[in-house]
């Protein structure tokens, strides 16, 4: 899923409708929206400075307690994950998006391949 970036003045729309309370509805990319970019950019400004934590879960596993209480250091665990599969990045503890692991000057970094639909969001935690 591609970015839409509000900004621009030359992004695709769907045709101007009405909303039941007869304010002009723009419908893009399959969001309803019945402000201009420039509206809700201001409208947004306040919160731009908000922290959020993003984290990247490229595996998981489940183990009881018995077997949690014989680790040691060195122990290898095996994740759910194959090699190469796409890594889960999530925003707050919400998965949002997926992307490939790389490295960028020397740290790990995540290519975004795919950012989740409001609804797949909605169903994924």
């Amino acid at each position: 899923m591609e970015d839409i970036d509000l900004s621009r003045d030359d992004y695709e729309k769907e045709p101007e409708v009405k909303s039941a309370s007869g304010l002009p509805v723009t419908i893009i990319d399959g969001y309803k929206i019945s402000q201009t970019p420039a509206q809700i950019q201001e409208k947004f400004a306040d919160y731009k400075n908000i922290p959020i934590v993003v984290s990247v879960e490229f595996g998981a596993t489940k183990v009881d307690v018995r077997e949690f209480l014989t680790w040691r250091k060195g122990k290898v665990l095996a994740l759910d994950k194959l090699a190469g599969e796409t890594a889960d990045v999530k925003m707050n503890g919400r998965h949002f998006a997926r992307g490939e692991i790389i490295i960028n000057n020397e740290k790990y970094a995540i290519r975004l391949t795919d950012i989740l639909s409001p609804q797949e969001t909605k169903l994924s935690k």
